[in-house]
């Protein structure tokens, strides 16, 4: 047997009280795909960092092309031919693409301690034309002005660039939740990118989407509570059961709880008509009742992020009427969760409970009360199943997925009329999704009205109760979604194209 380029062997991992890693063994080929599958919190993200240098594990060997190394930081990773495509976006920007490529690399153009950037910005276009990826990146191109899917795709192609600068013969490339935030268009390149590189390199590759996993790699890893369960071959491997390997339970036939969509919804909550902002949208007309899920479908730059901050107050209509048929109480899960939902140094009970307390819940005279917070914060751990149960725990430590039941869940604890979510789900494994679907279904139970963002478009078919479709800052028409009488994705691709 050829011997890996990457072995990570019987890994261990402890953070505080918490076992992230229990002797997990990963063997990835000489240019090979492995794909690493698990719910979130299996110890996915965690493992590759111990392979990054980013994360010292407590026991267990890391050898390259058989060879023990030891590696202290990501630059000894790098070294060692190991690099890693970040899930959070480690770009800076406020500088050019070109100096984000090579950023820690400049000493290789300078001369006599002094940097030349015109070397860096010759290899660069060098770079990204043998890529074939020249007319989505232009070296030059301030990075602040990229979109953040398109800024995620400079992030991937980092790892590749200064594996290339560092002469790697046979680089080993990391790919964390790699294409959660790219478009279509952006996912074909990167799939693309690996295909073009993988007979000179070895690729793991995580992704929430079992489908990518399987058609993108050649092995499929399974982990869950932070073991390694099961290694498969990719080739004929159907998403059920890998569901069912992930979670350990076949995957819900009903995995949107369609059963659980109200066939008749409430009174009207809000109505938005003839409503334009600047330049952003246009032309929205549409009324949200209390009760139902109402989708927002669209390319990126559709304009539908902005309609959701519109209804989150965010921002104000400079044209037609919104019109509030009761006292408006909003809540709002932004995309970027850690960017603008999160504090990440904080608990995870502050986190639950901030839009509460903010609302005057939980507090007597001014004075918060402290029995009243922890029992509504054990309420949710427990109804949500949040991973470690533990309320006094950073949430910054918690895997993405628990950490975005949290973010919504939030709005559970305090009075909400409307609750606009944009992508609550993107990054989250499967597992996690199908419980923050049912947490969607209660809150609908309960009256809420809820605007749903999505760029999964069976995520919004099979959740909504009618689809409103954008393209290009406008609302170009309103799909109704009845259970008996879903729209296609071919319906809404027609739309939307």
């Amino acid at each position: 047997m050829p011997t890996p380029a990457l072995t990570l062997e019987n890994i261990h991992k402890t953070f505080g009280e918490t076992q992230v890693l229990r002797g997990v063994t990963m063997n990835v080929g000489v240019g090979s795909a492995l794909g690493l599958a698990g719910e979130n919190g299996a110890g996915k993200s965690t493992l590759l960092k111990v392979a990054a240098g980013l994360v010292a594990p407590d026991s267990g060997r890391i050898l390259v092309h058989g060879k023990p190394v030891q590696m202290r930081s990501y630059r000894d990773a790098n070294a060692a031919g190991i690099f890693m495509a970040f899930q959070e976006q480690a770009v800076l920007p406020n500088l050019h693409v070109y100096e984000n490529l090579y950023f820690g690399h400049e000493r290789r153009f300078s001369v006599a301690g002094i940097l030349q950037p015109g070397r860096m910005i010759d290899q660069a276009e060098r770079f990204v034309q043998e890529l074939q990826i020249g007319d989505l990146i232009g070296v030059r191109d301030d990075l602040g002005s990229y979109q953040f899917g398109r800024r995620q795709l400079v992030e991937i192609v980092r790892a590749f660039a200064i594996a290339e600068v560092l002469e790697i013969e046979h680089p080993i490339l990391l790919l964390d939740e790699a294409t959660a935030a790219l478009n279509t268009a952006e996912r074909q390149v990167l799939f693309k990118l690996i295909r073009r590189v993988q007979a000179r390199a070895s690729i793991v590759f995580v992704s929430h989407l079992s489908g990518e996993v399987i058609q993108t790699t050649d092995r499929i890893l399974v982990l869950k509570d932070g073991q390694s369960v099961e290694e498969r071959p990719s080739q004929g491997m159907e998403e059920k059961e890998l569901h069912r390997l992930i979670t350990g339970r076949s995957r819900p036939e009903a995995f949107y709880l369609e059963d659980r969509q109200r066939p008749t919804c409430g009174e009207p909550v809000l109505t938005l008509d003839g409503i334009a902002v600047d330049s952003e949208i246009a032309k929205v007309d549409f009324t949200l009742h209390a009760g139902e899920v109402l989708g927002v479908a669209g390319l990126v730059g559709s304009g539908k992020e902005e309609l959701g901050r519109l209804v989150a107050g965010h921002v104000r209509p400079t044209q037609g009427a919104l019109t509030w048929a009761i006292a408006p109480k909003v809540g709002y899960v932004p995309k970027e969760r850690k960017e603008e939902g999160l504090f990440l140094d904080h608990s995870v009970a502050w986190n639950a409970t901030v839009a509460a307390l903010w609302r005057g819940h939980f507090n007597r005279a001014g004075i918060v009360d402290l029995s009243a917070e922890k029992s509504a914060t054990s309420g949710l751990i427990r109804d949500l199943d949040v991973r470690p149960p533990l309320s006094q725990k950073p949430i910054g430590l918690l895997s993405g997925g628990n950490q975005q039941k949290v973010v919504i869940g939030r709005w559970t604890l305090t009075e909400t009329n409307v609750l606009v979510l944009d992508n609550p789900t993107r990054g989250v494994d499967v597992g996690a999704r199908h419980q923050i679907y049912r947490l969607i279904r209660d809150i609908c139970d309960q009256g809420v009205a809820v605007l749903l963002i999505s760029d999964d478009l069976l995520e919004l078919i099979g959740l909504s109760n009618r689809i409103v479709t954008m393209r290009d800052h406008e609302q170009i028409g309103i799909f109704p979604a009845l259970v008996e009488a879903k729209p296609t994705e071919a319906d809404l691709i027609a739309a939307l194209a």
